[in-house]
């Protein structure tokens, strides 16, 4: 299918995972009352709370979640025969097997894109708040808007990608 097999596209993505859930972990234990809950546009802690495990482990859950649904598409539309049924285009079914084909690698490469990105963003976002925490950054300044600009700009790439596809 492409350079990268499966294997690959999900290593890196479930390491920032097992990463995230470490920090969460030995954190944990050595974290003030209050910590930062939220953080405005500009990445200032603007809302702070009670230190819990739902404060904690939240992202990481998310994150976890979020690599499994991604894994899981990538696993089906990496390795099923024929992807007509789960793509949602006009005229699918007269879809050359060169379209469909292409379709696949811009979705798995699309989808491997935002699920790197996506973890990466949530254990930045892990990792500044016990930043914040420990007082070694005052927030997480505006590099957030970079993971934003990344997922918008993937989920661009792919829609832009299937529409010259259709010509």
């Amino acid at each position: 299918m492409s350079e990268l097999n499966l294997k690959h596209r999900l290593l890196l993505p479930g390491v920032i995972v097992v990463v995230t859930l470490y920090l969460a972990i030995t954190n944990y234990p050595t974290l003030p009352e209050q910590i930062p809950t939220h953080f405005n546009a500009s990445g200032e802690p603007d809302g702070w709370g009670k230190t819990s495990f739902s404060s904690i482990f939240s992202l990481p859950l998310l994150q976890l979640t979020l690599y499994g649904i991604f894994s899981g598409l990538l696993y089906l539309f990496s390795t099923r025969q024929d992807i007509r049924p789960m793509i949602n285009l006009p005229n699918r079914d007269q879809l050359t097997t060169e379209q469909v084909e292409r379709i696949r690698r811009i979705i798995v490469n699309g989808m491997s894109g935002l699920n790197l990105v996506t973890c990466l963003m949530l254990f930045y976002i892990q990792f500044g708040t016990f930043q914040v925490v420990k007082g070694h950054w005052s927030g997480l300044g505006s590099f957030v808007w970079l993971f934003t600009l990344l997922i918008v700009g993937t989920a661009g790439w792919m829609l832009y990608q299937l529409f010259i596809l259709r010509k």
